[in-house]
This record gives C-alpha cells, sequence and structure tokens, in this order.
C-alpha cells in the first residue's frame, strides 16, 4: 500500500514537471515570436523644447523637420549622425521656419516666415557655406510654402495670394527661378519631385466640393514635356480609382498618394506606367494613405486602425514581399512609442517620421536590422 501511494506521487510529480516544462516553452515561444517581430531600432531625434515632426529623409541617414522651441516658435532642424540635430533658425537668424525635404547633399527646403512672425511666409533653400535663401514667390502672390528638394536643388510647393485666398502649385529652378505649374481647373500644389524634375500633386478641378479634407481635387504629375496632366487620365477608369493626391515620386516615375477606389474607401496607391496598385489597409482598417516612396518602389505614410477616422492613425510601410504593415508592430513595444505618420524613406530601409513619446510629439528615425529589409 505505501509503495502504490509513492509510486502514484512520483506520477503526479512527473506529471507536473512536465506540464511546468510545457507552460515555459510556450512562453519561450511566445516571446520567441515577438522578438522576432522587432525588425527596427528607433531612435527620438531630440527636441529644442517639445513638438518635433520629421518631414524627410536623405540616402545618408540625414532628416529634416521642425521642431518648436519658445516661445512657440518653429524651427527647421537636419539631423546628422554624429552632428544631432541642427537649428537651422539659428544659423540663419530666422524665427520662425520649417523644414520639409532634404536632397542627398543635405540641402533643405521649406518654409520661414520674413515677416516678423506675422505670417508671411516664403519657401526657402538651405545650404552649408551658403545659408538660407529666400526662394520668393510667384508674381502677384504673396507668399510661397516650400516642399520637397531633389538632387539639383530644385524646389517644389504652393504660392497663395491670400492666406485665404488662392493657391498655385509651383517649382524653383535656379537661373529660371520660380516656375507656375498651373491647374486642372482650381487651386493646386506640388509635393514632390524626383531628380528628373517630374513633379506631382494635387490640384482642384471644376467638379471639386469646397472644403473637403479627403477630396481636396485629383492627382496630378507635371513633366517638361506634357505639362500638368491629370493622373486619373492616364489610367484605366473602368477599374474604378480616383486618384486624389499624389504626395512623392521617385526616380523610375512610381507615384505615391491616397485616392478614393470603388467599394473600399480611401487607399493609398502606387501608380506607374498607366497602372495602379492599391497598397490596401491594416487588417480591419480604414483610410490609408502613402506619404513617400524609395527607388526600390516602397512606400511609407499611415493608415487608420479601423473604419471611425477618429485619430486611431499608424505608421505604415508598404513592400511587395510583405505588404501593408503597422511599423508599431515592427519595434520593441517596451518602448513605450506610438509612431504616428511615416514621411520619408531611404534607399537603406531607414524611415522618418513622428510619433507619441511620454506623451509628447517626438521625430524618429528607424534603422532596419541586419538580414531584415535586404532579403524583400
Amino acid at each position: 500500500m505505501i509503495m502504490k501511494k509513492i509510486l502514484q506521487r512520483r506520477r503526479q510529480a512527473a506529471t507536473i514537471a512536465l506540464a511546468i516544462i510545457s507552460v515555459s516553452l510556450a512562453v519561450s515561444g511566445i516571446r520567441a515570436r515577438a522578438q522576432n517581430q522587432i525588425r527596427y531600432y528607433i531612435e527620438d531625434l531630440g527636441t529644442f523644447s517639445s513638438s518635433t515632426r520629421a518631414s524627410g529623409i536623405n540616402n545618408a541617414g540625414q532628416v529634416t523637420g521642425y521642431s518648436f522651441a519658445a516661445p512657440a516658435a518653429a524651427h527647421a532642424f537636419r539631423y546628422t549622425d554624429g552632428v544631432g540635430l541642427v537649428d537651422l533658425n539659428f544659423i540663419a537668424h530666422e524665427n520662425n521656419a520649417y523644414g520639409a525635404g532634404i536632397n542627398s547633399f543635405g540641402q533643405v527646403s521649406g518654409s520661414v516666415d520674413r515677416s516678423g512672425g506675422a505670417g508671411g511666409y516664403h519657401a526657402f533653400r538651405y545650404a552649408d557655406g551658403v545659408g538660407l535663401i529666400d526662394l520668393g514667390t510667384l508674381p502677384g502672390y504673396a507668399f510661397s510654402y516650400g516642399g520637397a528638394i531633389n538632387d539639383q536643388g530644385q524646389v517644389v510647393g504652393s504660392a497663395n495670394r491670400s492666406s485665404s485666398d488662392v493657391v498655385r502649385a509651383f517649382r524653383f529652378t535656379d537661373g529660371v527661378g520660380m516656375q507656375d505649374l498651373g491647374t486642372l481647373g482650381g487651386g493646386s500644389a506640388a509635393y514632390g519631385i524626383n531628380n528628373s524634375g517630374d513633379v506631382v500633386g494635387v490640384s482642384a478641378t471644376r467638379a471639386t466640393p469646397p472644403g473637403d479634407f479627403w477630396n481636396p481635387g485629383h492627382a496630378f504629375l507635371y513633366t517638361d514635356a506634357s505639362g500638368m496632366v491629370d493622373l486619373n487620365k492616364l489610367i484605366d477608369r473602368s477599374l474604378g480609382w480616383e486618384l486624389r493626391q499624389a504626395n512623392a515620386i521617385n526616380d523610375n516615375k512610381q507615384i505615391t498618394g491616397y485616392g478614393e477606389h470603388a467599394g473600399v474607401g480611401l487607399h493609398a496607391f502606387r501608380y506607374s506606367g498607366g497602372m495602379v496598385q492599391d497598397l490596401g489597409t491594416f487588417p480591419g482598417g480604414g483610410i490609408s494613405y502613402g506619404v513617400g516612396i524609395n527607388n526600390r518602389g516602397d512606400v511609407v505614410g499611415a493608415a487608420y486602425l479601423d473604419g471611425s477616422g477618429v485619430g486611431n492613425f499608424r505608421a505604415m510601410l508598404y513592400t511587395d514581399r510583405r505588404g501593408m504593415q503597422n511599423l508599431n508592430n515592427l519595434i520593441d513595444p517596451a518602448l513605450g512609442w506610438v509612431l504616428r505618420v511615416a514621411t520619408g524613406i531611404n534607399k537603406r530601409g531607414q524611415i522618418a517620421g513622428w510619433g507619441e513619446f511620454n506623451g509628447d510629439e517626438h521625430a524618429f528615425r528607424l534603422t532596419p536590422l541586419v538580414g531584415f529589409y535586404y532579403d524583400e
């Protein structure tokens, strides 16, 4: 009888041991899977005082954007490895400036207030050894706002007659000055440019409803050969697309932005050679939009977690191999970041953007871990 009880206890002990081992293996497996999802190293680019947002990144990993400093003034910055965050306002002796684009040579484009804080902005270009150059505005227009810049130093953006009046897309070129790119029937704005000088953006049409944030008009492509062309005229309209805004173009003439796709709503797209691809959204998600594209055709931007469209957008990455991914799922969740929008991606797969960290808006740079990006 005693021997029987001893054997029973041994069997119970063995069963418990096996259960503990099984649980341990399961937990280890979960941890391993979680670790396998960490694909990017994240860097906080710092701040001058409070909110900081990144607007662009070049192939060397330099980042531009803007940070607010007391008393609530916007300061354009350039971030460089080994140097950190450099205040371009301090160098240029300006009070308010926003960095928008950066090229391979570290030149920065953006907008600077030339009216002593009254809101009279002009597009600018900054270069080391040269300083900040005021690019002026279109004839008959009061203001201008600088956007992207290419390696030739060409800058695109929009010019305004007044703070609430007609807006017109422009391209600035050395020796030529600021060029009016035209319109599709209403106000227009240029957002992206490649190294061939091709420009993309948005223009209202005669049918565009006023005041609709998600329906600003039609996406356009501007080339020197053809002028401004409605991107919708270059695709098969039977596919049900209305391409509403183009935000970036690469050297292979691939374009990203967002449009209305019949039956699915507003989605990010990638256009190439007359074909348009729906980049989708997060599982169960709502609106998505493309903001930046590199020469591999990888797209970054943001997408909504559900269809409510109320403040629940997250930074996204689209690649042909993996489709659309929430970048928050590719960093260590223990760090406490909420990545909101990815604004640019370079040829190395580094991504710039902004998110929330410890309750404040911070600019970030993501660098892919070894073996992740280049195995696409």
